[in-house]
């Protein structure tokens, strides 16, 4: 009231000059402009103020309260299922140095990248997208020379569920895409992809369409049956926009897979179950089940352990036909030439064949073609050495461009079976001329020619018997078991064994002591009593 009174007194004609007059509305501006600001303002703290006058009971008594409805302190949120988790995914684009890769150019196609993967795969993925700097070269050579030891340096200690190196390399009027993937589950940096266009406005969408292909879905083994298996799809219940990028679908074939935790829930190791398929039956958003496809009894054991992840990491057909290369686990250097493979088209163990088999050699770096068959993806292989069989697996062609097949070393084996076949050898001319001099004595005896009847006597007491026979096998079996089990090779140590008992058990079939000594008894009687001649 007082700013308004002074400013109403300045209003009133008074004995001053004109100039005075003319600051007199000036003055009436700065008043009302004071008098705002102290009612905005200078009231203010004191009802900032006001809640600060409760006692320190009420203060106490709120705080209490406010921490009563705070979780304690030491309970953790529990983790999200698999399938309501989506994947972490890391794209790092390497861009080629080439004029024609501009800053503006880069950026739309992170940009595009990003605009695409939400419109097809929406909140199945979390996506981080970012240019490398740290690929030298910048070249195929450079990511082509990567290995998954070196993702694993880099990006083991990460959230990220993928990492997807993706190369964009300038030609001409041509773009080429290269990508590879490295997942954290396996740990494993799979084969590269490529892809060419000479569309530049859609390398956005064909870098997406590289890398969608390249996606490997990850599934948690949650129960084993018998009979079926059930697993959980990562990220399952978030099902992509776009309906032809399904992750899992009724046919496709999974790759289980054990990892070894510490106590520390640290992985140790990665073990892949070898010879060993999933065949998916059915698919209910985030639930899978499928039945076992495999050359082992039993692939996937019957319980769960505490510190061993049972998972599968679905499989995806890439190329028309697979080199399989079949090498010894004890040397993988050393190939298996020469070898006998039966492919039989079948699904499982006991079903009959649909097709007639294929009888295929190795060559001499051990290696084979298989073709893809998308109407039967699943042969079986029964790889034979010599007599022997030595595995009986199934196989999907079309998954890789080059796979290999370990098998247990069969040297050893091979071995023993040519030096048991010389002794085999040796009993079959010793049975055969021992029956002959027999034959022949018994005639001289009988005709009374006594020193004839000597001469062949004398002819087979030089011959070597059953007990020579046994030594000889004896010692095959020690020194072959003794370098087969310093090699480790167990199997090959039982198989000598086999081979070795086998054979002496034909030595004292055909080498029988007793009876031979009772023939000789009766020739020499022959001999010295013969019969007497017929008139």
């Amino acid at each position: 009231m007082n700013i308004i009174f002074w400013t109403w007194e300045l209003r009133q004609p008074s004995p001053i000059s004109s100039r005075s007059r003319r600051l007199v509305p000036l003055l009436s501006i700065i008043a009302v402009l004071t008098f705002s600001y102290e009612s905005a303002y200078c009231q203010a703290p004191a009802a900032q103020e006001a809640p600060s006058t409760q006692s320190a009971t009420e203060v106490e008594t709120a705080g209490t309260e406010s921490k009563s409805n705070q979780p304690p302190a030491d309970e953790t949120e529990e983790p999200l299922p698999d399938n309501l988790r989506p994947y972490r995914v890391l794209v790092s684009a390497v861009f080629q140095p080439h004029p024609g890769m501009t800053v503006s150019l880069r950026a739309n196609i992170l940009k595009g990248f990003a605009d695409v993967a939400e419109r097809t795969v929406g909140q199945m993925w979390s996506l981080d997208i970012e240019e490398n700097r740290w690929l030298l070269p910048a070249s195929s050579a450079g990511i082509d020379r990567l290995s998954s030891e070196d993702l694993l340096e880099r990006y083991g200690d990460s959230d990220y569920d993928k990492v997807f190196l993706l190369l964009l390399t300038h030609s001409g009027a041509q773009y080429q895409l290269q990508a590879r993937e490295w997942d954290a589950s396996t740990q494993q940096l799979d084969e590269t992809g490529h892809v060419d266009t000479y569309h530049r406005r859609r390398l956005a969408v064909a870098a997406f369409t590289l890398v969608q292909r390249l996606f490997h879905p990850v599934l948690n083994i949650d129960r084993i049956g018998e009979s079926e298996i059930g697993l959980i799809l990562r990220a399952g219940d978030f099902p992509a926009v776009d309906p032809d990028l399904v992750q899992v679908r009724e046919g496709d074939l999974i790759a289980p897979f054990f990892r070894y935790l510490d106590r520390e829930q640290v992985v140790q190791k990665i073990h892949s179950v070898p010879w060993t398929y999933l065949l998916v039956t059915s698919v209910n958003r985030g639930r899978v089940r499928c039945r076992a496809i495999s050359g082992l009894r039993s692939p996937l054991g019957s319980r769960r352990r505490r510190r061993v992840q049972t998972m599968g990491l679905c499989l995806k057909p890439r190329y028309e036909s697979t080199e399989v290369q079949l090498l010894p686990r004890n040397n993988p250097t050393r190939p298996l030439a020469a070898h006998h493979i039966r492919v039989v088209t079948k699904t499982f163990a006991k079903d009959e064949s649909s097709e007639e088999s294929r009888h295929v050699y190795t060559d001499r770096r051990g290696k084979i073609r298989l073709d893809r068959n998308s109407q039967h993806p699943i042969v079986w292989l029964y790889v034979h050495s010599g007599s022997a069989l030595l595995a009986r697996v199934p196989f999907a062609p079309g998954m890789h461009r080059l796979d290999a097949l370990t098998l247990q070393d069969d040297t050893f084996r091979l071995a023993v079976e040519g030096e048991v076949a010389l002794v085999k050898s040796r009993l079959i001319d010793t049975v055969a001329r021992r029956t002959t001099l027999l034959s022949r004595a018994q005639r001289h005896a009988a005709q009374g020619q006594r020193e004839q009847t000597d001469e062949r006597l004398d002819e087979l007491a030089t011959l070597p018997g059953k007990e020579e026979f046994e030594q000889q096998l004896a010692a095959i079996r020690v020194e072959w078991v003794r370098e087969a089990k310093a090699a480790r090779a167990n199997l090959a140590a039982r198989k000598i064994e086999k081979l070795c008992n086998d054979a002496k058990r034909l030595v004292g079939r055909f080498i029988d002591e007793d009876k031979t000594r009772e023939i000789i008894e009766q020739i020499l009687a022959l001999r010295d009593d013969p019969p007497a001649e017929q008139p």
